[in-house]
């Protein structure tokens, strides 16, 4: 008799756990709702989040790209700036050089101190260019 009695007590005991289980199953299933609502915020947030970061790492990009573009254009100006001025040197010391050629040609074969003198301040001017 003893075992009927302990079965008896280990069965109301299920079936009280069983009934208080069924009482909370409604509130597991509000929390289980609450939690998947706040799982989807949550994602939501971090998808924003990464949303915004990646067009605020966008518009820099861009900035950057701009001002890449801004200082290719100046080494171009400044490049094509240098070429012109070389240019010009270049076509000064032309002119330098004819104008001395002109003059050692005039001067021909020196004849005083002073067209020898002529002569070398041709040849230093000659040299420094």
């Amino acid at each position: 008799m003893s075992e009927i009695i302990q079965i008896a007590l280990i069965s109301s005991i299920i079936g009280g756990v069983v009934v208080a289980l069924i009482n909370k199953l409604p509130e597991w299933r509000k929390a289980g709702a609450e939690v998947k609502k706040i799982e989807a915020e949550t994602e939501n947030l971090s998808v924003k989040t990464l949303s915004d970061t990646l067009n605020a790492v966008k518009g820099r990009v861009s900035d950057l790209e701009v001002a890449f573009e801004k200082k290719i254009d100046e080494v171009r100006m400044l490049t094509n700036e240098r070429d012109e001025q070389r240019m010009r040197i270049e076509k000064l010391e032309s002119m330098v050089r004819n104008v001395i050629e002109t003059f050692r040609a005039f001067i021909g074969t020196p004849k005083t101190a002073r067209e020898r003198e002529a002569l070398k301040m041709l040849d230093n001017m000659e040299a420094e260019l």
